[in-house]
C-alpha cells in the first residue's frame, strides 16, 4: 500500500512545456511588459505572490561576490524584509494581534467574524516576512528570461518593488490564460439586469499554478525532493515528493523533448 501524501491541487493546473512556449511567444509578440515580468518570475522563480509583491531590488544578487563563488546568480528571500503598510501586511498584523488575545480559537467562524471588523486605516503594518521560516531561501536565477526581467525591472527601470495587490496579480494571470485559451461568459447571479456576465477563462490558471509549474520544471530536470523543498521554501519534503514522484512516462517524454530541443539550437 502506498503511503498517504498531502494533496497538492495546484500541480493539477501546472503548465506543460508546450503551454509555456505558447504563452512566452504571445507575450513577446504582444510586448505586454508587466504580464511578461509576472509570468517569467512565477514560472522560473517559483515565488509565492506575497514574496514577489514585496521583493526589493536588494534581494537580487547578480554577479556579486557570493554569486561568483557559486557561479550562479540568485534571489535571497530574507527572514524579515522592509516595513510595509500594504493592505495584506496590515491584515496580517491585525490577525496576529486579535488571535493572540486570551481565549481565542482561530478557526473559520472566528476568522469570518473578525475580518468584518478589520479597518486598515487604524493598523500600522509590519515588517514583511515570508509565509514560513523555510520561506527564507535562495532562488537560483538560471533562466535567461527570468534574469532579464529582474534586471530590467529593478536595475534598468530603477523600480524598488511591485506596489500592487494580490488580486492585481491574479487578474493579470487570468488575462494571460484568456489570451491563449479564450473565455466563457458565465451569467451573473446578481438580480441587476445591467450586471455584466463573468468572464471565466477556458483554461484555469492562477499564480500558485505557475509556482507549481516552477516546481514541475525542476522535478523534470531531475532534482531530488530535498533540494526541491529548499528551493521552493516548503516546510515539508512530502510536498516535494509529489512533484519528484510524478508520472514516469510523462517525465521521460518531457526529458526527451528537452534534449531534442537543445540539440536543435
Amino acid at each position: 500500500m502506498k503511503p498517504n501524501r498531502p494533496v497538492q491541487k495546484s500541480k493539477m493546473f501546472a503548465l506543460h512545456l508546450d503551454e509555456i512556449a505558447a504563452i512566452t511567444k504571445k507575450l513577446n509578440e504582444s510586448n505586454l511588459v508587466m504580464k511578461r515580468f509576472l509570468f517569467n518570475c512565477l514560472v522560473y522563480g517559483g515565488y509565492r505572490t506575497g514574496e514577489l509583491l514585496h521583493q526589493q531590488k536588494e534581494w537580487i544578487h547578480i554577479n556579486d561576490e557570493y554569486a561568483k563563488s557559486i557561479e550562479m546568480d540568485y534571489v535571497q528571500i530574507p527572514e524579515r524584509g522592509q516595513f510595509c503598510s500594504c493592505r495584506a501586511c496590515k491584515l496580517q498584523t491585525y490577525l496576529e494581534q486579535e488571535s493572540s488575545k486570551e481565549g481565542v480559537v482561530y478557526n473559520k467562524v472566528w476568522y469570518e467574524e473578525i475580518i468584518k471588523k478589520f479597518n486598515p486605516d487604524i493598523i500600522d503594518g509590519r515588517y514583511w516576512k515570508p509565509k514560513t521560516i523555510d520561506g527564507a531561501r535562495k532562488i537560483p536565477i538560471l533562466y535567461d528570461d527570468f534574469k532579464n526581467e529582474l534586471i530590467d525591472f529593478y536595475q534598468t527601470k530603477g523600480n524598488n518593488k511591485l506596489d500592487y495587490s494580490h488580486q492585481w496579480i491574479w487578474e493579470h494571470i487570468k488575462e494571460i490564460s484568456i489570451m491563449i485559451w479564450g473565455y466563457t461568459d458565465v451569467p451573473s447571479k446578481s438580480k441587476d439586469p445591467l450586471h455584466e456576465p463573468y468572464r471565466r477563462a477556458n483554461r484555469r490558471l492562477y499564480p500558485h499554478a505557475l509556482r507549481a509549474t516552477a516546481a514541475s520544471l525542476w522535478a523534470l530536470k531531475g532534482i531530488n525532493a530535498t533540494a526541491l523543498k529548499e528551493i521552493m521554501g516548503w516546510s515539508s519534503v512530502a510536498i516535494a515528493d509529489i512533484y519528484v514522484m510524478s508520472d514516469e512516462k510523462q517525465a521521460l517524454l518531457t526529458c526527451k523533448a528537452l534534449v531534442e530541443k537543445e540539440n536543435k539550437v
